[in-house]
């Protein structure tokens, strides 16, 4: 089993319970893989809930973290389910993903330097 330090891990039946059910909407002939920090995980878990609302059947494609940004592929898995409706909550999760470390889910500052890296910072100092 990966080490839950492990940021990406690789093996379809070691997600932690609350990334599970994600990786079981993985449509076959897509890599059953979840590319992002623990920092990040629960909030894939609200999203997971929140695109069930929409769409118990949603089916994921891709979900990773991309330069400091959350990627989360999704199409419909009920017919007159609305593309734009599952769209919109990855939206938000995205842009709360940019609001958060990817590592820790501190809240994050983008350094001036890399300004798609995101650290956590408490009282001005490096987490991490």
């Amino acid at each position: 089993m990966a080490d839950d330090s492990d940021p990406h891990i690789r093996t379809k039946g070691e997600y932690p319970p609350q990334l599970q059910a994600i990786v079981e909407r993985i449509e076959p002939g897509w890599w059953p893989k979840i590319e992002v920090g623990k920092g990040w995980w629960p909030l894939l878990e609200r999203l997971d809930q929140r695109l069930a609302q929409i769409d118990p059947a949603y089916v994921a494609r891709r979900v990773r973290a991309d330069n400091g940004h959350l990627r989360f592929e999704v199409t419909p898995g009920t017919h007159g389910v609305s593309l734009h409706a599952l769209k919109g909550a990855v939206n938000e999760a995205a842009a709360e993903a940019a609001r958060t470390c990817e590592q820790c889910g501190r809240e994050v500052s983008t350094t001036t330097l890399h300004p798609r890296r995101v650290e956590s910072y408490a009282r001005n100092s490096p987490v991490h």
